[in-house]
């Protein structure tokens, strides 16, 4: 009788391992996007209506002069227009689930209206 209680309780485990296995190997693993935040600025203050690409994705920046993209994790190239002048560009790396504010500052070109002359 304690044989065959051992085997059965082998059996059982040996089941319940195969099972957890299975049911691991189901479960899919879901990439988390990053979230890119940039903000733009012209000597200091903050420029609405500036144009931002990220690779392919081209976002305004709000009154707050920021605008916000969930991209993929990676390499990304992030280019500024300003609504008044100025640009500048840069190439980042983001992680899994990243949060990451970049800051791009036009100095005068891009904190004042250009006038016709």
């Amino acid at each position: 009788m304690n044989k065959l209680l051992k085997r059965v309780s082998l059996v059982v485990a040996g089941v319940a391992i195969l099972s957890w296995g299975s049911i691991a190997a189901v479960q899919a693993y879901t990439i988390k996007p990053a979230e890119l935040r940039v903000i733009v600025t012209g000597l200091g203050q903050r420029i609405p209506g500036s144009t931002v690409t990220v690779d392919e994705e081209t976002g305004e920046t709000a009154q707050n002069g920021q605008v916000i993209f969930e991209v993929a994790p990676g390499v990304h190239t992030v280019s500024v227009e300003g609504a008044f002048g100025g640009k500048a560009s840069t190439t980042i790396m983001l992680a899994e689930d990243e949060l990451r504010q970049q800051n791009f500052e036009l100095g005068l070109d891009g904190a004042l209206p250009q006038k016709a002359h």
